[in-house]
């Protein structure tokens, strides 16, 4: 919901950045649902609709889609998001210049990565956590 709330309060400050950054940011949130639900379908399909064995290639397989989402695409939709908001934080001035460019930095390493790095899956959410309480103080400075 955090994601959702920035998309909306920076897409008004520049049009044609802002339509691929929303873009970003739904899509963002679709693949984590139908990441989730893959990698939970397994259960699903025993718990719910009373499976008593479960196909073992069919879970395979959705396992396998569902962590592909999330640990291959998920990383490259959240470095559009990083750049599409970085981009237009050095337009509006909205956040700190080191801060835009820490994101752009986030951003190449998401996108040029080629194996999944833990570490990098923390970076996103300090870096949402970090933009949200810096834009937190300034308003509470400025207005």
């Amino acid at each position: 919901m955090l994601v959702l709330h920035h998309v909306g309060r920076v897409r008004s400050a520049a049009a044609p950045l802002a339509t691929a950054f929303l873009a970003s940011g739904i899509l963002f949130v679709g693949i984590m649902l139908v990441g989730t639900t893959a990698l939970a379908s397994g259960v699903i399909s025993v718990e719910f609709v009373h499976a008593d064995i479960a196909d073992s290639g069919g879970l395979a397989i959705m396992s396998g889609f569902g962590t592909g989402l999330l640990l291959i695409v998920v990383p490259r939709i959240q470095a559009v998001f990083l750049i599409g908001t970085s981009r237009l934080s050095a337009r509006t001035e909205a956040i700190p210049q080191w801060l835009t460019y820490f994101g752009y930095l986030i951003a190449l390493v998401m996108i040029v990565m080629p194996i999944v790095w833990e570490p990098i899956a923390f970076a996103f959410p300090v870096w949402v956590a970090v933009t949200s309480v810096v834009l937190f103080i300034r308003r509470r400075t400025l207005g």
